[in-house]
């Protein structure tokens, strides 16, 4: 009897809300409500620089590809029009200090650097640093500079 009431207070215990847990409420904000139809690509990363996270988000049905700027959630194109898979992810590519955006479409897998100032010297060897540029669209500069397509074999 006593096994079995230990066995109901560990599972008692580890199914309870950590202490502090109770009461804790999310609070649900829009950030679009226009935003591009079928979004199936979202992530997260500091886009602008200023130590907060900025939201990004694509459409899959042609509708373009945007970043969001905290705290206000000021929307910026990175593409106005365009289609995506099912992934995206931002990352320093060319080691020049800003994240840039990765994204596959049906075209392949594509590379969209951030037009940032450079805040520290790029990696040897990569596009940057070398002056090698892959194809480029050159957009304003609130957007991401220049997509490249990276081969997969």
């Amino acid at each position: 009897m006593r096994a079995f009431l230990l066995l109901l207070m560990a599972m008692a215990a580890v199914g309870a809300p950590p202490a502090g847990a109770q009461g804790l409420a999310f609070e649900h904000e829009v950030i679009d409500p226009a935003n591009p139809s079928d979004p199936h690509c979202k992530t997260l990363g500091d886009i602008n620089g200023d130590g907060f996270p900025d939201a990004l988000a694509a459409s899959s049905s042609g509708d373009g590809m945007y970043w969001y700027e905290y705290p206000d959630w000021t929307k910026h194109a990175i593409r106005g029009s365009g289609s995506w898979t099912t992934d995206m992810q931002t990352a320093d590519i060319d080691g020049d200090g800003d994240p840039d955006v990765i994204i596959p479409n049906s075209s392949g897998l594509q590379w969209y650097e951030n037009p940032r100032p450079v805040t520290r010297a790029p990696i040897p060897g990569s596009s940057t640093s070398s002056g090698r540029r892959g194809p480029t669209t050159m957009m304003s500069r609130s957007r991401i500079s220049r997509v490249t397509m990276i081969s997969m074999s």
